[in-house]
Formats: structure tokens, sequence, C-alpha cells
């Protein structure tokens, strides 16, 4: 609140009080109707920089096969000829075969450095995750919510999850490929880099099949937001999102299962494929009820939030595949209500997928 001073040399004591009933009652009134939004500063610092700071490793390196890491490699290779005449010369020969013989991958955080955005920022995450979940009746997964500013690993919470704020995230990765002429003379290389993969959230489980062919899952007990976006709004709902998937994950994971053991023998490429599909259902629920019961929230934390700013991340999510059914998943939302959408996937996630993945 402002105070403002009004003082006068010339004019009688009750002139200069009835001067101030008139400025004090409109300001009073207005105050009423323009209440101030706790969180309004954060459209503007979402979106601004951080100075700059060192990556640190959030997690150990994983054996894991990434499509997007494998062809920014290829495309590597493409444009370095040098390298491709090099392996051909210590071949001794023009043609050769080639294979991916393994590769690795870890996420990296950059740290958030301005303490007055941390402290803003992580009581918009408590309070904004604590209203959806009370509109949803559902309670919080949390044990913590935090930001890391520190090199160390986050201690493994297996009591329940953290939720690691941080400013930026990448993945940095590692790949051997080897190359083989027809004598079977082999050369390899390493190829290693950072690779920016567009997501500003993280929540991770994996499916992996035990030695007599049984399905497990293995799970992630955090979850990563990146408090930094050119988009503000993405910024915003990265808290709501994530927590959703938490909350949807057991159901996704039940549904996986059977689907792979329905199958009998299960390739690797099959699993795939319907871990893809599973994984974009769920993406299609968790974004309709994100697009139906945040904007409201965040009118009363913050104020309107420009509607293209919405339309901009619906637009970015375009081109991600695992979001193909999401617009379906904002439509199907509106037309059943969050509470019994939220309820329908948990129960049986199978009823709502045909109408998902079209």
């Amino acid at each position: 609140m402002t105070l403002q001073k009004y003082s006068s040399l010339c004019v009688p004591f009750i002139s200069v009080l009835a001067i101030a009933v008139l400025f004090l009652l409109p300001a009073s009134s207005e105050a009423e109707h323009n209440p101030i939004k706790p969180y309004s500063a954060l459209l503007e610092m979402s979106a601004s920089g951080n100075s700059d700071s060192p990556w640190y490793a959030l997690e150990n390196f994983e054996n894991s096969f990434q499509p997007q890491i494998h062809a920014t490699n290829i495309e590597y290779l493409k444009t370095h000829p040098d390298i491709i005449a090099q392996i051909r010369s210590d071949l001794g020969e023009q043609t050769f075969e080639w294979h991916l013989k393994k590769i690795s991958h870890r996420l990296l955080y950059s740290p958030e450095n301005r303490p007055e955005y941390i402290k803003l920022y992580e009581a918009y995450c408590k309070d904004t995750i604590t209203k959806v979940l009370s509109k949803l009746e559902k309670t919080s997964p949390y044990t913590q919510i935090v930001t890391l500013a520190s090199q160390s690993l986050p201690l493994e919470n297996t009591e329940g999850f953290s939720a690691y704020i941080v400013h930026d995230l990448t993945l940095e990765y590692r790949a051997r490929y080897e190359f083989t002429n027809t004598s079977d003379k082999s050369v390899a290389i390493e190829l290693s880099g950072q690779y920016a993969t567009g997501e500003v959230g993280s929540y991770s489980s994996e499916l992996v099949f035990d030695d007599k062919g049984k399905v497990h899952f293995i799970h992630d007990h955090y979850t990563v937001w990146q408090d930094n976006a050119k988009n503000a709004y993405t910024v915003l709902m990265t808290p709501v999102e994530e927590t959703l998937h938490i909350l949807l994950r057991q159901s996704t994971e039940a549904a996986i299962k059977a689907a792979v053991e329905a199958r009998g023998t299960c390739s690797p490429e099959i699993a795939k494929k319907i871990v893809a599909d599973w994984i974009s259902v769920e993406e299609a629920v968790v974004g309709g009820l994100v697009y139906h019961l945040l904007p409201p929230i965040l009118e009363e934390e913050i104020g309107p939030i420009p509607s293209s700013l919405i339309s901009d991340d619906l637009e970015t999510k375009d081109n991600f595949s695992k979001y193909r059914g999401l617009r379906q998943g904002i439509r199907l939302v509106g037309e059943i209500g969050y509470k019994k959408c939220l309820e329908m996937y948990l129960k049986d996630p199978d009823i709502l997928k045909k109408d998902l993945l079209l």
C-alpha cells in the first residue's frame, strides 16, 4: 500500500480534511475491487534470464536409447565429412557397415541464483498445487519442494516425492559407434555433448523385463521443474502438469503392463510402441486437466493470463509426438468435467484411450 501525503500552507484545516476524504474513498474502493495479486511479478521474472552458472549432474549416466540424440549424432557425421574420410582411411576401404554400440545420457541442471525469485516461485508452486489438488480432492505426493542451488546430488527420497526447482535443464550424452569393413576390421568413435530437449519438466518411470520376462517399473522419486522459459505460462503450468503425471502414472503403468503381457512374447520395439501410446494418452489427460483447472487459479494469483501465451504453449507441444492427443484431451475434459475425467482414468484408463488416440 502506498500512503500519499497532502499538505497546504494556506487552506483551513477543515478544507484539508475534506480533500483527504475525497482522495481516500476512491482509493479504498479501488483496492477492494483490485486486490494485490500475490504472484503478479512471476510473469516477468519467469521469462527473464539468470546470471551465468555451471551445469551440475542431477543423476548418473543411464544406458538408454534416445532417438533425438541418435538423430543429432547422425546429422553431425553428415556435416563433418572429414570424420568419415578418416574412418575410411583407417579401415582401408570405401564401404563399411556401422552400428551404434552404446548410448547413455544424464540430466544436467543449472541452479537458480536469484534469492527473491526462489522465494516467490517456491511459494507459488506450493500454493497453486494445493489449490489444484483441493479441486480434485487429492492429497499432495510431496515431502519437499525445494530449489537446487549446489553441486551435490539430491538425496534419494523413498518415502514420497521430492520436487526440485532449477533454472535450466539439458541432457548430457555419450554415444559409441563402431564401423566395420568387409574384413571385419573395425574402428570406433565416441561422440558426446549436450542436447536441449525443449522440456521444462521431468518425471520418469522405466519399464523393465526381469529374467523371467515379467514386467516391472523403476520409478524416480523426484520431479524436476525448470523455472525459466520464453513463455511464462509454460513455467507457471509445469509444477501442476508434473504433479498430475505423478497422480496418473500408477494407472498408466498398470495399463502398459496389461497391454504388454497380453501380447505374450513382446519384442522391445512393440513394448516401446505400447509405452509411447500410453504416454500420449496420459499427456492428453494431464494437458486437458491443466487447461481447464489452471487459468482460473492463475487469474486469482497473478491476474488475467494473455490467451496468446496459452495458445503458444499448445502450438509448441504440437511439435512433439507424445502430445498428439492433447487437443482431444482438452476437448474431452471440457465435455465430461475435470473431476470425472480424472476418476475415470484412475479407475480404468482404457475407457478414455479410444477417444484420445484417433
